[in-house]
């Protein structure tokens, strides 16, 4: 699930602003934009938890439900962290496979000289973040199952008619499974276009890039709504609990935050360097 980006329960804004090196026409390099870990993140107030205890009548069916939700949240955390490997292996996958179709595709743009420095500098900049978000999308891509164990397991729990979780939980998992139904860009297809006319945007980079914003905006905006929901019903009890989840999130997002930006590193080389 995406209880994430920005490390949140399950994907989605950006670790690492695109960075262009154009010094010079001939020095023009894309750096793949990384988005934080999308599928793991700590639940807001977990350091200041609500005092209290569940009382009787319509109020304690939240607190039970909520009790639940954090637990099914912790024990998916803890499969993400197993999923780590298989996340980076899906990743070089994808670059073994971009660079046997266009390895140094965008050469030409990083040797050449360049007409006009700042169209080309915005060409660079889209692809940047289509590379990243195509590194995102592969390495997240193994988490499906889990986020789908997780999702069965919220949907079956039980609120009262005006706590808002129930819809706070739909709409959660209709966004979440939208961001993870997105597939990888053709990369090389714009990478080549952009070689060939490099101070005009790709086409299918500009829609790429516009699509997946949006939908990863409206997963984030839902996670921060269902986290919200979760906040309200926390109890001093469930301290421990809040603690493993803020550190199993925080451990994810550093793991996965770390070797996406290595494989950025490994997909703007293939593209770039001859």
């Amino acid at each position: 699930m995406s209880f994430t980006r920005n490390a949140k329960i399950v994907t989605a804004s950006a670790l690492l602003l695109s960075t262009l090196t154009l010094s010079s026409p001939a020095a023009a390099t894309a750096t793949p934009r990384l988005p934080e870990a999308r599928l793991a993140a700590p639940v807001p107030g977990a350091r200041a938890i609500r005092t209290g205890t569940a009382t009787a009548g319509t109020g304690t069916l939240n607190f039970i439900s909520d009790r639940s939700a954090l637990t099914a949240y912790a024990g998916y955390l803890d499969d993400l962290m197993k999923l780590t490997s298989s996340g980076q292996s899906a990743v070089n996958a994808f670059i073994t496979n971009v660079s046997s179709q266009c390895k140094s595709a965008l050469a030409p743009l990083a040797q050449g000289t360049a007409v006009n420095a700042v169209k080309v500098q915005r060409t660079l900049k889209l692809l940047g973040r289509e590379m990243g978000d195509d590194l995102s999308i592969a390495y997240y891509a193994v988490a499906s199952p889990d986020f789908t164990n997780l999702t069965s397991t919220l949907s079956h729990l039980r609120w009262t008619r005006f706590s808002g979780a129930a819809a706070a939980l739909k709409r959660f998992v209709s966004t979440e499974t939208a961001l993870l139904s997105i597939t990888p860009s053709n990369l090389c297809q714009d990478a080549l276009y952009a070689a060939t006319t490099p101070t005009v945007v790709p086409p299918g980079t500009k829609t790429f890039v516009k699509s997946y914003a949006h939908t990863a905006a409206a997963a984030d905006d839902a996670l921060q709504n269902l986290l919200r929901v979760l906040q309200t019903y926390e109890m001093t009890g469930e301290k421990s609990l809040l603690s493993r989840i803020s550190s199993m999130a925080n451990a994810f997002s550093s793991a996965s935050r770390s070797e996406l930006m290595q494989s950025g590193s490994l997909l703007a080389a293939a593209l770039e360097n001859t």
